[in-house]
């Protein structure tokens, strides 16, 4: 894998993260003591996302990229206090997040940092008690070998402009609009083989894939308004690409709008 693969997953699993935090039962489940149901739905939700990734050339496949998980729970006043705490130290910045008001709120965590041989990413939920007095983490640690990770040269990232213009219902043709920047298709080919490790087209229908994952994960649309939202034509076509192209199910990916 490479710089630019990575940032796509670290992108998406922020976004995600957001999108759960924000999900309406999420609260009442943190208020009534539910961490376990918490638990149960932020792993299947992380364990998604690693599969999808893995299944679609993101990240390496049958590599264990999971780590650790936790609930941590501290007293908010002691943020203000100087103690040798790493997790007071470490997230000092959610408290400053939410300063103004610290009783019923919910925080999305997303961090990444480097070890001395591994990337790491830290996400999940923090949520505070009604009296603004305790505040409980949800964190799941995530590794990936730096061995692994290529720096992709700058003069490609080109394609990451092409990528964000496309749009296959617009343009007549992908070769014109390769042409219209004044590129080479051929070049492009193999420029995309590595700055995407695939084809132009078959990336752009992973980014499309990605949008319908967001849709389906955190809405309540139907698989038919999914798919064209996402501009997959139809709901067949979409089938088709999930499906049989990644063999993922479409009726197995998680939805988490409606829990409790």
């Amino acid at each position: 894998m490479n710089t630019y693969l990575l940032s796509q997953v670290e992108k998406v699993v922020k976004d995600s993260i957001e999108e759960f935090s924000k999900l309406p039962w999420i609260f009442p489940a943190f208020h009534t003591s539910q961490i376990d149901v918490l638990q149960l739905q932020l792993n299947k939700l992380m364990d998604y996302y690693i599969g999808f990734f893995q299944k679609t050339g993101f990240l390496p496949k049958e590599m264990d990229l999971f780590k650790s998980s936790c609930v941590i729970e501290r007293r908010i006043k002691d943020f203000k206090k100087p103690k040798q705490d790493e997790i007071l130290t470490g997230f000092s910045f959610v408290i400053d997040q939410i300063s103004d008001n610290v009783r019923n709120r919910i925080v999305p965590i997303h961090l990444q940092y480097s070890k001395a041989s591994n990337f790491a990413l830290l996400t999940g939920i923090a949520a505070t008690d009604p009296c603004g007095k305790n505040i409980i983490f949800m964190l799941h640690e995530f590794v990936i070998p730096k061995m692994i990770i290529n720096i992709i040269p700058r003069d490609l990232v080109y394609i990451h402009r092409l990528l964000e213009g496309y749009q296959t219902k617009v343009e007549p043709s992908l070769q014109e609009y390769v042409a219209s920047f004044n590129k080479n298709y051929k070049q492009l080919q193999k420029d995309c083989k590595v700055y995407l490790e695939d084809t132009f087209y078959q990336f752009y229908m992973k980014l499309k894939m990605i949008g319908a994952n967001r849709d389906i994960l955190f809405t309540d649309k139907t698989l038919k308004e999914v798919a064209y939202n996402n501009r997959f034509n139809d709901y067949l076509n979409m089938y088709r690409v999930f499906s049989q192209h990644y063999k993922i199910s479409l009726v197995d990916i998680p939805r988490f709008r409606h829990m409790l």
